[in-house]
């Protein structure tokens, strides 16, 4: 397969729609049909195209809004009401949202604050609150706060190369595609990303009785080998949610959600078509 041709052709017929919501610009990708409707929130540089792979296999079946994360909104509580106005406004009642990685922890939050419009939860490769980790993200930001951009955008470069450390089409594509993605990252941007991820951290605590009045049906998607989400971690996880449905992936990594995400997407649609 050709990663960059099937990329640029994607993007030239999946153009993002731009709203205005409290001030942020929401932008997304609306595509497919039917009446179930899959929210696909990003992870990582939090841009909707770096979910192609899953919107291309799922807009078949089913209506998709791929999100991108507005650089300007530094709360959780910001994200998870803008994200409802967008769904309002696309006149979804409920839909199946997907938050993986960085975006489960908006996910988690969103389904508390408006379990309404959740038909069913889906969490990948993600984890819990931990107020430990806000302490990091504190010192991560008064680092950023004096770093040099180019110093910076080395560090990531290597950190890019860590994560995707071989040679084969896959790898090779989206460490190019991420190498972009920290070109074009700006400090304002990684501080906005480290604003969320401490507001998650520092001020939100979640018990297994959160959803009992709404009877969510929530899936785990959980790599066995995942370094960047550990075993503890997944454990707590597990522990918010005890009837969800779990999935291992016993050999499965975190980098190869973007890499061989074919095994995740076909646990997806299942569960999709369960529901």
């Amino acid at each position: 397969m050709d990663y960059d041709a099937v990329f640029a052709h994607f993007c030239e017929t999946h153009p993002r729609t731009v709203q205005q919501i409290d001030g942020a610009e929401w932008q997304y990708i609306a595509c497919g049909h039917g009446a179930t409707t899959l929210v696909l929130l990003p992870g990582g540089f939090g841009l909707a195209e770096t979910a192609f792979r899953y919107v291309l296999a799922c807009e078949p079946a089913c209506r998709v809004i791929a999100v991108t994360s507005p650089t300007t909104i530094s709360t959780v509580a910001g994200l998870t009401d803008g994200l409802a106005c967008l769904l309002r406004r696309n006149r979804v009642e409920r839909a199946h949202v997907l938050g993986g990685s960085y975006s489960g922890m908006v996910a988690q939050c969103f389904v508390r604050r408006y379990p309404a419009l959740v038909h069913t939860l889906i969490l990948s490769h993600t984890g819990a609150p931990r107020p430990s980790r806000a302490r990091w993200s504190q010192a991560c930001m008064a680092l950023l706060e004096v770093l040099p951009m180019p110093l910076l955008r080395g560090m990531l470069r290597l950190m890019n190369y860590g994560f995707l450390p071989g040679h084969t089409p896959e790898q090779r594509f989206w460490r190019r595609h991420f190498a972009r993605m920290i070109d074009k990252t700006t400090r304002a941007d990684y501080l906005n990303r480290l604003h969320v991820l401490q507001d998650f951290d520092r001020n939100y605590r979640f018990t297994p009785d959160d959803l009992r009045d709404h009877a969510v049906p929530i899936l785990l998607i959980e790599a066995a080998r995942d370094g960047m989400v550990g075993e503890h971690e997944r454990a707590a996880l597990r522990q918010l949610y005890p009837a969800a449905r779990r999935h291992v992936f016993p050999q499965g990594s975190h980098a190869e959600t973007v890499t061989r995400p074919e095994a995740e997407i076909d646990v997806i649609m299942h569960w999709i078509a369960a529901h």
